[in-house]
């Protein structure tokens, strides 16, 4: 079992785009996939954000994931990560919400919420044990990321990059 574990333990990355509305440039994936992120040399950027809160405005894309080289057992530690970040081009962004989720086909089987910060971050989320055994078939993975935004005044703007998305297994 030793060496099973051991050829299981890596990682899956994005492989193909499944929505893109609202952000550039296509293929989203090419931009999300690399090994170590790069920030700004590979990024996807949202459509710009002028609503004023309580208005929000919405932005989603969904990426396929890439199959993992074995099926996982159950013992593994599984981390979703994202890397993003938020650009206030002029005034104050309010509401600066990133919402993460693990979906296997049309199920949501993980979430991440979190706030989008002013430099490039890196936020993660182990799966839970109930979260690993609901997937069920772990060639059929995507990701779908969302950002909620809001500025403080009129004549604000922003916009939301991500530069990377993977899902390790340890």
């Amino acid at each position: 079992w030793e060496n099973v574990w051991l050829l299981f333990v890596g990682r899956i990355h994005p492989d193909s785009d499944v929505d893109t509305s609202g952000w550039t440039s296509t293929p989203l994936f090419e931009k999300l996939d690399e090994v170590t992120p790069d920030d700004a040399s590979t990024e996807i950027t949202s459509g710009t954000v002028t609503s004023v809160c309580p208005s929000n405005t919405v932005h989603d894309f969904e990426i396929g994931l890439s199959n993992p080289t074995l099926t996982p057992t159950g013992g593994e530690e599984v981390t979703l990560k994202i890397r993003a970040w938020l650009h206030e081009v002029s005034g104050v962004v309010i509401i600066k919400d990133l919402r993460v989720q693990l979906k296997e086909g049309a199920n949501v089987r993980a979430t991440l919420n979190t706030v989008l910060s002013l430099s490039y971050t890196t936020e993660s989320m182990v799966l839970s044990q109930a979260e690993k055994d609901s997937i069920t078939d772990w060639d059929n993975l995507s990701v779908n990321v969302r950002t909620t935004l809001c500025m403080e005044n009129p004549g604000g703007s922003a916009h939301s990059h991500v530069t990377w998305i993977e899902l390790d297994f340890s």
